[in-house]
């Protein structure tokens, strides 16, 4: 399984170290500040990019974490099913 994580801050951190802990293989962060993504990406050799709607259209991408605030969950999840993604 690949991951694609939308967010790389704390909780996005957080995802990616535990999917990474258990063998899922991190496949692309976004976050809208690119360096921020670039330096969680780098971590774990995935891509980085600015736009999460990247990242769900990304065909390695299997399923998607919403780590960013509660309030922004709601349409990005929407846009990553739309993309056929599983959400979590």
């Amino acid at each position: 399984m690949k991951l694609g994580i939308s967010g790389a801050g704390a909780s996005g951190e957080k995802h990616a170290a535990a999917a990474a802990g258990v063998g899922v293989e991190v496949a692309a962060i976004a976050d809208r500040d690119a360096d921020r993504a670039a330096a969680l990406a780098g971590s774990y050799e995935a891509a980085a990019e600015a736009e999460p709607q990247a990242v769900f259209d990304n065909a390695d991408v299997d399923a998607v974490v919403i780590g960013v605030p509660n309030c922004f969950h709601k349409p990005l999840a929407i846009d990553a099913m739309r993309a056929g993604k599983d959400v979590l």
